[in-house]
């Protein structure tokens, strides 16, 4: 179990990374327990994904209760191939030595990406906007997303700016597989 003053510990030094304050990656420790611990981010952060994703599982043409269950393997197979991947690069690159507190600033750094997405889905819900609008406010929070994991890279793990790019790019392809996988699988064809 996590106690309070830790969740605490990981949202604060995720919001001071999202502020671009380089002093954020001082709240994740590099230790293989912390490291751990902040996969309680995905726990977290649950309720807020499937209300993001709540209509594609009540469309999905195979029901929803396989659709659901479909969103969940989703969901963990999401929050453990990024951190695997990343194992390997920084391995590669010889960042090892900032991995665990890397990933522990990548997954508290979920609670600050999917609060954005929440007001983004929010606003989409509940406003009168044109669907412009709602795909440009979509795609500046996937740019600012991607700033921020960039940013993440290079102050948490001490990656080259070309690495940190590979990293963002990874961690974009890793979800849009799953995306493309999920989409497949709610319109029968998986």
């Amino acid at each position: 179990m996590i106690r309070p003053d830790e969740v605490v510990r990981g949202v604060a030094g995720a919001w001071r990374l999202a502020c671009f304050d380089p002093a954020g990656a001082r709240f994740f420790e590099n230790t293989t327990s912390a490291f751990w611990r902040s996969f309680w981010a995905a726990v977290l952060v649950a309720p807020f994904y499937f209300f993001i994703v709540s209509p594609r599982i009540d469309a999905a043409a195979d029901g929803p209760l396989h659709a659901m269950l479909a969103e969940l393997a989703a969901y963990a197979v999401g929050w453990l191939a990024f951190p695997v991947a990343a194992h390997y690069l920084a391995g590669a690159w010889n960042y090892g030595e900032r991995y665990l507190s890397y990933i522990g600033a990548y997954n508290w750094f979920s609670t600050v990406q999917v609060a954005a997405a929440v007001v983004v889905v929010f606003v989409a819900r509940t406003g009168d906007f044109a669907d412009e609008t709602l795909a440009v406010l979509g795609m500046m929070l996937t740019l600012a997303i991607w700033v921020y994991q960039f940013f993440i890279a290079r102050v948490v793990l001490g990656a080259s700016v070309l690495h940190a790019l590979v990293l963002a790019a990874a961690d974009e392809l890793i979800s849009y597989a799953i995306d493309a996988a999920l989409r497949l699988v709610h319109a029968g064809n998986a």
